[in-house]
């Protein structure tokens, strides 16, 4: 498919996508969930404590990433229902990283959608836009808060390849309840906190990584999450061979 062409069939792709009453929905959901948790969880905080404590709370992170998976669900129906563009593409290679990257753009979007939510409400309802130091490390608020969105929009784009991977192969009657099953798991994970001191008290657990957790230094903190997020990176590696190889013909 020529560069031309194939940029045309995307913007027509996610024209309709955007165009459509699924993605209206997306749209409801993320205002809802955004002014709620702005209301619920940061109301009289300062911006830079009421942005924290919205994206490391479970609530928040569950109905969240509840959202992105049925974004990347409408995505992914999309992208397999579009025969016209499925066929020109001349490898499973190809449709695969196409379908990787069309579902991971519009998770980011999204994502992208719910920041700026949130940053409307805590306008509108937070009248303290400060920003002091961060409450638990001597570091700038304003890093603190970037780290953690580096770290969702990590996290819920791994999330993603994994759940477009894993529909390749697996039928989604098992694929959405075992993320479901997963996500009820992080929003009950935040009940209490962790203190990590030491390499060998790393999480293992995915919903660590999303909800608030003592580390003994920032850069502590940012290394556990790199080592982390390698390790899962790894694994989309060797999955992704795997669905590669058991995939079936494009478009079936």
């Amino acid at each position: 498919m020529k560069a031309k062409n194939k940029r045309n069939y995307i913007f027509e792709f996610y024209k309709q996508s955007v165009a459509s009453s699924k993605f209206v929905l997306v749209f409801l959901l993320s205002i809802v969930i955004s002014f709620y948790a702005v209301i619920q969880i940061a109301f009289n905080t300062n911006y830079s404590i009421g942005f924290v404590r919205i994206y490391t709370n479970g609530i928040y992170v569950m109905a969240l990433l509840l959202i992105l998976l049925l974004n990347s669900k409408i995505t992914f129906d999309n992208f397999e229902q579009n025969q016209s563009f499925i066929i020109r593409f001349s490898t499973r290679k190809k449709y695969l990283k196409e379908l990787i990257k069309n579902c991971c753009f519009s998770s980011f979007c999204t994502l992208l959608l719910n920041i700026v939510l949130v940053m409307i409400g805590l306008n509108i309802f937070n009248p303290n836009t400060s920003l002091p130091d961060y409450e638990i490390f001597p570091i700038a608020s304003k890093y603190y808060i970037i780290f953690v969105l580096f770290k969702f929009l990590i996290l819920s784009q791994i999330i993603t390849i994994l759940n477009v991977l894993l529909l390749k192969i697996i039928n989604k009657k098992i694929v959405i309840p075992i993320n479901i099953l997963l996500y009820v798991l992080i929003g009950f994970n935040s009940v209490q906190y962790s203190k990590i001191n030491a390499i060998n008290q790393i999480p293992l657990f995915i919903g660590d990584y999303f909800c608030f957790n003592i580390y003994n230094s920032f850069a502590f903190e940012i290394s556990c999450f790199l080592l982390y997020a390698s390790i899962l990176f790894a694994g989309i590696t060797i999955l992704n061979s795997i669905t590669k190889k058991r995939m079936r013909d494009i478009g079936q």
